[in-house]
């Protein structure tokens, strides 16, 4: 019932007392205490029989009877009971003379969506065991007072959770106190932490009736701006900042901490995670449409992937928008930036270029890469006018040229860009040293800028191309029938590993010998018969497939992530369960389905135009849909390039680390490539590489665990009742493809889940990466939270021929394993077939 804060474990004392438990094992300064469980409340209710009188209350309350329920439930708190055991155990806790502060603990604080700040009550220099029982009531009735309960109504969250624990810990008279960020949640500053501090206890600062002195301090440039007086030394300024600092990267998001002083000794009295961060001090808009389901800003990105990324993206999007007569070089700045550990492209500066082209409009803009959106209704639109026509002459001009070029010059490019992948891939066996680091820079700065750059200009001329395209068939044809031209590409590259995959598969069903090795042995058991050279059946079948695509992986842009070449893993596994599934599951019945989809596409448009427009149509299809293969072509070059890339530097890695240079070979991945460079070129010291090295790995830890938005800017400030949902409006995408099918849900939330996919399973996620894709030939459909019609999971979902919806938030916290789904591709429309389920995930 009750227990300290080291024994304190699990979250039964809720989240403010399990964080002062972790904290305390963590061996931060934290003032001593203990924790009065929710089974003391629990206690409580039963002992005086108010269980049914409080549920019976609850049930009805609106907001025009919530003060009578609420002075009703506080009066029985009041003259309750407590159990003469939980008293006893109490009294002997309790020191004597000690001034203690009695703090509400509740079940629902803190929590990711919903914080309570504010809600609950607390109670400083409680002194003596009768005071201390009275203030645990008094808890208790905070958590009905109308405060706490209209905040519980407007939010619609579950008043049967209601419970509570209550903290009791040491009282801090404090010399001074305060408040700290680890960012700077109004201007949305990722490595600026704010301070605010008074005089005296905390409730003087909080409750506004002393004056809070403001320090910041940009802990990467190790300087403070601010008022900065005289009251605080500057070594207690130093140890604040680096105790605020090391709880950040410990926990691995933005925090927010109250602390105090006494004595020149720093005391941590809360931590708990920031839950609203504004970005008033970005200007534009920005966000990590399609970064997501490719993987970089999947999850917190390494400096050295962001340092990759950064170096093409800036350089390939400004030569398109220059070269295509879009923009000016004036015109845009920065087109990526790096925000709490991931990047972010100016999707403002892009909607400005893409604004120029008349048929534009935001909305459809938005919702084909699932961008939040900041306005209502269409957003921008560009009509036509006289005065754009010598402008918009030019930019479809220098478009219509860089298309025929494109396709004119893309097979002489794969070629050319797969020659230099095999030759650095066959030289790196034999490289060591100085010769190592010199063929490593090569291949950073000369071989894979071309190859990306090359991707990116694929993207952009996509997203161009197909913008345009669309809203010429869009009095013909809706959407969603426009969608299916695009389906039934041939041999689409990243499907290519499942289709050997299947063929596999059939060599050995068709082979009693290795169908009996397949099916009774391990994975552990296979991958050491691979690793020792042991023959077995089909082992020279799997190291070909090992050979061909051992350069993709689970997460294709976290390039610290092992390949499955390094660890095949993938394969085996993915090959022993295509077993189990019947002819219905080969790839070729999918690709003959879609192509007949195709094929019905255009003989209903064949029907709606002129025989003469249909011959023009038929040309622009035919050019769409080879833009989009080359695209998805180049995307799986660009994957080669990340392999190698990573096999050569931790290669180089290696050498550092047996020179003292590394202590570890992962290291590297915490350094940006420029400053790997620079070392090896003799051009910064090892203490420098080291210094940043630090720098990274602090800032990369910092946001490890933090859930970040998907689009960031001030415009969203200004729009923000536009942009938040609710749950109660149900669970609503964008529809990707046609087909509605009902099945089990399987909710995927890393990527050591994906092995967990059965056959027949509607998988629900956050985002895919281009490395899962080969599971979705078992799939019956696909929904995340991320991503646009046009993204890589929607491509090859439509090539598989399962529906697929995109940009479903909460998808994943409202829906569970298990639950019985309906998802309509075409609406975008997502059915729990369980209402009951659903509001129970939904707590």
């Amino acid at each position: 019932m009750i227990t300290t804060f080291e024994q304190l474990t699990g979250t039964t004392g809720g989240a403010k007392a399990s964080m002062l438990g972790r904290l305390t094992r963590k061996g931060i300064v934290v003032p001593a205490g203990f924790v009065i469980d929710k089974s003391v409340y629990k206690a409580f209710l039963q002992l005086n029989h108010y269980e049914q009188k409080i549920a019976h209350l609850l049930a009805d309350v609106t907001k025009e009877t919530v003060t009578a329920v609420c002075q009703e439930i506080q009066r029985l708190i009041q003259v309750g009971e407590f159990d003469q055991g939980f008293l006893s155990e109490l009294a002997g806790v309790l020191l004597p003379n000690q001034l203690y502060a009695v703090r509400s603990s509740g079940t629902m604080e803190d929590l990711a969506d919903y914080s309570f700040a504010g809600q609950y009550d607390s109670f400083l220099r409680v002194v003596g065991f009768e005071e201390i029982v009275a203030s645990v009531k008094k808890c208790y009735q905070s958590m009905f007072s109308e405060t706490n309960l209209n905040y519980v109504l407007d939010h619609q969250l579950p008043l049967t959770h209601l419970a509570m624990s209550v903290i009791v810990q040491e009282f801090v008279e404090a010399d001074y106190s305060g408040v700290a960020f680890t960012v700077d949640p109004v201007s949305g500053d990722d490595s600026q932490l704010v301070v605010e501090i008074a005089a005296g206890a905390g409730e003087q600062l909080v409750g506004g009736f002393v004056e809070a002195t403001s320090y910041r301090y940009k802990w990467r440039e190790d300087s403070w701006q601010g008022e900065q007086k005289e009251q605080i030394a500057q070594e207690i300024l130093d140890e604040m900042v680096r105790v605020f600092l090391d709880i950040q990267v410990w926990l691995g998001y933005p925090c927010d901490i109250e602390f105090a002083i006494r004595d020149h000794q720093l005391f941590i009295l809360q931590v708990r995670a920031i839950t609203t961060i504004f970005f008033n001090g970005i200007e534009g808009q920005w966000t990590t449409a399609n970064f997501r389901d490719g993987g970089v800003s999947a999850q917190v990105c390494t400096p050295f992937m962001w340092s990759l990324y950064h170096s093409v993206w800036d350089k390939a999007l400004g030569s398109f928008l220059i070269e295509g007569q879009i923009n000016k070089a004036h015109e845009f700045g920065s087109l990526l930036r790096y925000e709490y550990g991931r990047p972010y492209w100016n999707v403002g500066v892009v909607k400005g270029a893409m604004a120029k082209f008349p048929g534009y409009q935001e909305n459809d803009f938005d919702n084909e890469l699932g961008i939040t959106k900041s306005y209502t209704g269409a957003g921008k639109v560009t009509a036509f006018k006289l005065a754009l026509l010598w402008p918009i002459l030019k930019m479809a001009l220098a478009q219509k040229k860089r298309v025929a070029n494109c396709l004119e010059n893309a097979e002489n490019q794969r070629t050319s860009l797969l020659a230099t992948y095999e030759a650095a891939h066959e030289e790196l066996s034999r490289l060591e040293g100085k010769e190592l680091e010199q063929a490593w820079r090569v291949l950073v700065e000369t071989s894979y800028p071309k190859s990306e750059k090359t991707y990116f200009q694929q993207v952009y001329l996509n997203t161009v191309e197909q913008t345009l395209f669309k809203e010429k068939l869009a009095k013909y044809l809706p959407y969603q029938e426009y969608l299916l031209l695009l389906g039934g590409l041939d041999r689409v590259s990243h499907l290519l590993p499942f289709e050997e995959m299947w063929q596999l598969s059939r060599k050995i069903l068709a082979e009693p010998t290795a169908l009996l090795f397949w099916q009774s042995q391990s994975l552990t058991t296979i991958k050491e018969c691979l690793t020792t050279g042991e023959d077995f059946p089909e082992a020279a079948g799997l190291n070909a497939l090992i050979t061909r695509f051992g350069y993709h992986s689970a997460r294709e842009l976290r390039i610290e992530c092992d390949s499955y070449g390094e660890d095949p893993s993938f394969f085996i596994q993915h090959i022993q369960e295509l077993l189990k599934l019947d002819e219905s599951y080969s790839p070729e019945i999918s690709q003959q389905r879609q192509f007949v989809d195709y094929q019905e596409g255009l003989s209903k448009l064949a029907t709606l135009v002129s025989g003469r427009k249909m011959v023009v149509f038929r040309k622009d299809i035919e050019k769409m849909r080879q833009l989009l293969w080359w695209r998805e072509e180049f995307r799986d070059i660009s994957t080669r390039y990340y392999s190698l890339i990573r096999l050569y530097t931790l290669k180089l890695a290696r050498w550092y680390q047996e020179r003292g240079i590394l202590s570890s070979a992962t290291d590297i991945w915490l350094l940006e490539w420029e400053m790997i460079s620079q070392f090896a070129a003799g051009r910064v010291s090892e203490k420098t590489l080291k210094n940043k090295l630090e720098e990274g790995r602090r800032y990369y830890e910092s946001f490890r665990h933090f859930q970040n938005p998907e689009d960031i800017g001030a415009i969203y400030q200004e729009q923000q009742e536009v942009i938040t949902q609710s749950a109660d409006q149900g669970i609503q995408g964008i529809g990707c493809n046609q087909g509605r099918v009902t099945g089990v849900a399987r909710v995927i939330e890393s990527v050591e889940e994906i092995q967990e996919l059965q056959p027949g399973d509607i998988l629900v996620t956050r985002f895919t990466d281009t490395g899962w894709t080969s599971k979705f030939a078992i799939l019956k459909g696909l929904v995340t939270e991320t991503g646009g019609v046009l993204c890589h999971a929607a491509i090859c979902a439509r090539e598989y021929g399962i529906p697929c919806i995109v940009c479903a938030k909460q998808a994943t916290s409202l829906i569970k394993t298990g639950m019985s789904i309906t998802i309509d591709g075409g609406t975008g429309e997502v059915t729990v077939n369980d209402q009951d389920q659903l509001e129970e995930k939904r707590w």
